[in-house]
């Protein structure tokens, strides 16, 4: 919870911790905000922040923080994002620095707020359940991935289309599991 986590940033051993893992700790936009005003903020390298209750105001905190010199991974799978936490995420500057970003199990129906992570660090980008429609900008920062998920997303056939039209060339694992494609959809993923 919110009391445990403001401890444990604010412990002297913890100053110089690379990785964090907080997932299914219960934590809220009070603890997000203790986080990035620890000393550990500054050295941190991964944080996963997956399975908390973090919604808008959690995103918030993070987007008011200084941009964290080191940190790459990012994970947030679960957190309670709506639209409103979603246009708050697409907003923090530092978001092209990550190498992995783990949006996974969210309410994101589009990715056109995130077109600014084309051409960035980013080469992990895993956006499973999150029902994705349009696929326009994925398929934009797709060309830089090395892994694109997209498991349970409904895009379907025309999204497979989308995807597939300029194949990225460093891409080498994606997961399309049961993305609602046909035959048709097959067909076009193979010719690529």
């Amino acid at each position: 919870g919110n009391p445990g986590a403001k401890l444990l940033f604010e412990a002297p051993r913890l100053r110089a911790v690379e990785s964090l893992a907080l997932d299914t700790c219960e934590l809220g936009a009070e603890a997000i905000a203790a986080l990035v005003a620890s000393p550990m903020w500054s050295t941190l390298r991964e944080l996963d922040l997956s399975r908390n209750p973090l919604g808008v105001d959690g995103i918030r905190a993070l987007a008011a923080a200084s941009p964290p010199p080191h940190l790459h991974t990012l994970k947030l799978a679960d957190v309670d994002l709506d639209v409103a936490a979603v246009d708050a995420l697409a907003g923090i500057t530092w978001l092209p620095q990550l190498v992995v970003l783990d949006l996974s199990n969210n309410e994101i129906y589009s990715f056109d707020h995130f077109a600014h992570l084309g051409g960035g660090s980013l080469k992990q980008l895993l956006l499973a359940k999150t029902d994705l429609r349009d696929l326009n900008v994925v398929a934009q920062i797709a060309q830089t991935l090395a892994v694109l998920d997209l498991a349970h997303c409904g895009f379907g056939d025309e999204g497979i289309a989308t995807l597939v039209a300029n194949v990225p060339p460093e891409l080498h694992t994606l997961d399309l599991e049961a993305c609602r494609m046909t035959g048709e959809g097959f067909r076009t993923l193979c010719k690529a």
